[in-house]
């Protein structure tokens, strides 16, 4: 069983974490890029078309050492399947 936190932000962190990524909120990452990274950022949300709930909207940026840049690809993919895991959770809930 998935236990769900107080946000989405939160589930979406947690379960990066729990994947073996690197995460951070937004300006808490301080220093050069020595190692591949994570930063999941709110971004805002709107207001459903013909529904009472609101969207949420988050960002899942990735960053690699600039020496590194042909693994971002490869980063961006694993979290993409990481997060497809998360969905799949939650659309199970």
């Amino acid at each position: 069983n998935y236990n769900y936190s107080d946000s989405v932000g939160q589930d979406i962190y947690k379960h990066l974490k729990k994947n073996g990524f690197d995460v951070y909120s937004p300006s808490t990452k301080t220093g050069e890029c020595t190692k591949e990274y994570i930063v999941v950022k709110n971004n805002g949300s709107a207001k459903k078309v013909n529904a009472s709930t609101d969207e949420d909207y988050y960002s899942i940026m990735c960053y690699v050492p600039r020496n590194k840049y042909s693994a971002l690809e490869v980063l961006v993919q694993k979290v993409k399947k990481a997060n497809l895991l998360l969905t799949t959770k939650q659309q199970k809930s």
